[in-house]
């Protein structure tokens, strides 16, 4: 039965982001819709507003010029607040533009990778199928073998002898008489006694067995330390051995190009690991606008704070109510039509508030979709390592990716089957190595 290979798996995921990536956009361009027509209709209403204000200020006009200069004001904190946010859809867009390109240079590094652990490798088995065959080689490594053998020996003596010394001192150090005499150091050239106390102390030395007992003490006295100059001796005689080994074995390494197979791994894989750091800054940047622009749709941004800030200091200077009501009490027909005008104009600016406010949502969570789908193309190309790329033909890889985007799979379960589909038996889609955020 043939099997899924998992580069061609890739597709699925591609598909996947690039749907999420189109609704995103779709959502958006149905909020700028609204946002014009919210923006026409507050301009139709402050018009309303401006007129009728030149109609009951005729006398001196400084009702009109105030709401001129309040639309004014207005108009410039929202064209503020509109080009803000096309720098950060354009800056979005560019980022979005750099993470593809990013991800497409990650297959030919995980190759470029893969290339460099064979050619090691394959240096590695040269070298060691020579050190087979060399006989000078081989001597150095028995002759360091050993002296490491010995010298661990040594090591074990030195312990044993240590403890076995302590041991035995402890009946001539337990002893006061005795102790006191190793303390004057009686017996020695360095003992310095009067006459009389000389005789005394020659009596305790009878009573302690001093002629026979000292040069035992002794012995265990400085028997440690004589194990332990040999454990030195040894250990220096394997330490020279085992770096003549290391400097053969790294001279024919350099000459069968293992130091060179070595370095280039090490650069391939800090080319790969480059990547995948790049990947993640952009995505954090790329977050974080999109995260201003959610703010800025909920009216969490400063413009519309500022906008509020302004329209509120007008209405408490200038109640526009008194207006209306005065509109309404008339018979003039172009006050009742401006007051219509001023309701239907209200009217649109809500409803399209509230629209907004339910796209934003929307948008939350396709924007949320969207990240887990790229999540998810990420970790399965970023592991994808090796020959292990067969997969058994019993998987829907469309409906666990489904599930896991619409958020009814976790992300454990998710992996956790493709582990159980994957035909070999390394697989290397842990749940526990996920590489997500």
């Amino acid at each position: 039965m043939s099997r899924i290979n998992g580069r061609s798996l890739l597709a699925t995921f591609d598909d996947e982001v690039a749907r999420r990536d189109t609704a995103v956009r779709m959502v958006e361009d149905d909020i700028g819709g609204h946002e014009r027509r919210i923006s026409a209709a507050n301009a139709e209403r402050e018009a309303a507003y401006t007129e009728l204000a030149e109609i009951y200020s005729a006398d001196d006009g400084t009702l009109a010029a105030t709401f001129g200069e309040i639309s004014q004001r207005l108009q410039k904190i929202f064209d503020e607040k509109r080009q803000r946010r096309g720098e950060i859809t354009k800056l979005v867009e560019q980022s979005a533009a750099l993470i593809a390109n990013l991800q497409g240079e990650i297959p030919a590094a995980l190759a470029a990778e893969h290339a460099c652990h064979v050619r090691l490798d394959e240096t590695r088995r040269a070298v060691e199928t020579e050190f087979a065959t060399d006989a000078l080689f081989q001597s150095i490594k028995r002759e360091a073998d050993d002296l490491r053998a010995a010298a661990n020996q040594a090591g074990t003596a030195h312990q044993r002898i240590r403890v076995e010394c302590e041991a035995k001192l402890a009946a001539f150090t337990g002893h006061r008489l005795f102790r006191y005499l190793v303390d004057v150091k009686f017996g020695t050239p360095d003992y310095r006694r009067g006459r009389l106390v000389a005789a005394g102390d020659g009596w305790i030395a009878e009573r302690v067995a001093w002629r026979s007992n000292y040069p035992a003490f002794t012995l265990l006295t400085e028997l440690p330390g004589f194990a332990e100059k040999r454990l030195q001796a040894a250990q220096k005689k394997a330490e020279l051995a085992a770096t003549a080994v290391a400097l053969h074995v790294q001279e024919r390494e350099v000459a069968l190009g293992v130091a060179a197979a070595r370095n280039a791994l090490v650069s391939a894989t800090q080319g790969l690991t480059q990547l995948h750091e790049q990947i993640a800054k952009l995505e954090a940047q790329r977050a974080a606008l999109i995260e201003e622009r959610r703010a800025s749709d909920s009216g969490r941004d400063p413009f519309r704070q500022r906008a509020k800030a302004e329209m509120k200091a007008f209405l408490t200077a200038n109640p526009v109510s008194a207006l209306k009501a005065k509109a309404t009490a008339t018979a003039n027909p172009r006050d009742n039509e401006l007051a219509e005008q001023i309701e239907r104009a209200e009217n649109a600016i809500n409803e399209g508030r509230q629209r907004v406010k339910r796209l934003a949502e929307e948008r939350a969570e396709a924007a949320a979709q969207h990240s887990r789908a790229v999540r998810a193309r990420r970790k399965f190309s970023s592991d994808y390592a090796g020959s292990y790329d067969q997969f058994n033909p019993g998987m829907d890889m469309n409906s666990l990716l489904l599930g896991y985007i619409a958020g009814s799979t976790s992300e454990r379960t998710m992996w956790s089957s493709v582990d159980n589909y994957h035909h070999d038996a390394t697989p290397t889609y842990s749940y526990n190595s996920s590489s997500s955020g």
